[in-house]
């Protein structure tokens, strides 16, 4: 790749691969539309088994500060609220919502037997749910660079609207984010600027993913479990060390949901060996390419 070549993807996906900076406020203070992130297409003619050139080998880079500063109005409409892709788990306590009415069978046999035979009234209470724990693994890879003005605003506003989610960004290494998307927009695009070496280099999903489980899988992959992995799938590690990573995540009983944007791409099908590796641990596959995926995704 030629030094303007270098500059222009720098320039479009805020990373810096130097020790300067690379600013790029437009990106970080525009509205992402639909329309823009769903015509980010890629010609997949040219995919070879790990994924072509766009799977890259080189190092990763750092965000600049000016990447997050403001967030977009689309991601106000991001809620705590449950859904059937991120499931839910019983709660005595209200989580947002009133709560479903049920029949308390304790309550009205306690009452039935306190007024005799006189008849009573059923007795009910609600029934509260709240969201499930929550494992997001995020690719930002150079092949997914396209996607860190989509993804970074939707996963802050998981983390802060969402209990018990974690956030774990991944490329040939992995980085806990939970505690830094905690923060105000300004104080996380501040602490992001600090990470190096992550942005934008290479992918060894089977390497990073199996370490994460070693590192974090006995505090988060407790059941029930959701496992939602952001990733186009193309990698320069080996595939049957994904397939290992994502048949651990299997046994726990944890679910899995990809977010891939290439799979609103037409002519999409899982080719790459890593998402082949990982298919038969999956259970379902989905685009996550535009806000309205997203947050379709949260609604159920």
């Amino acid at each position: 790749m030629d030094s303007q070549a270098r500059s222009d993807d720098e320039s479009q996906s805020g990373v810096s691969h130097n020790e300067n900076e690379v600013g790029n406020n437009e990106v970080s203070n525009n509205e992402v539309s639909n329309n823009e992130v769903e015509n980010r297409q890629r010609d997949l003619s040219g995919l070879s088994e790990y994924g072509s050139a766009w799977a890259s080998t080189r190092e990763g880079g750092q965000l600049d500060r000016g990447f997050f500063q403001k967030p977009p109005r689309w991601t106000d409409n991001i809620t705590g609220r449950t859904s059937s892709a991120f499931m839910s788990i019983p709660s005595r306590r209200p989580f947002l919502t009133a709560g479903i009415k049920r029949l308390d069978w304790s309550k009205t046999i306690k009452a039935l037997a306190k007024a005799g035979n006189q008849g009573i009234k059923p007795q009910f209470r609600r029934s509260h749910r709240m969201p499930g724990r929550l494992v997001v693994l995020w690719d930002v890879s150079a092949s997914m660079s396209d996607y860190f003005d989509l993804y970074l605003p939707w996963l802050h506003g998981l983390v802060g609207r969402r209990p018990n989610t974690g956030v774990f960004a991944f490329a040939a290494k992995m980085e806990d984010m939970t505690a830094l998307l905690r923060g105000s927009h300004r104080d996380a695009a501040n602490r992001l600027a600090e990470l190096q070496g992550l942005f934008a280099g290479g992918t060894k999903i089977g390497v990073v993913v199996n370490r994460w489980i070693d590192i974090y899988g006995e505090l988060w992959l407790r059941p029930p479990c959701r496992v939602v992995v952001i990733s186009d799938g193309w990698d320069r590690g080996n595939p049957e060390l994904a397939g290992t990573a994502f048949a651990r995540i299997h046994k726990t009983g944890a679910r899995v949901l990809w977010i891939n944007p290439l799979a609103a791409t037409p002519g999409f099908s899982p080719r790459t060996k890593t998402l082949l590796a990982a298919m038969p641990y999956l259970d379902g596959i989905e685009s996550g390419h535009s806000p309205k995926t997203l947050l379709g995704l949260l609604r159920g």
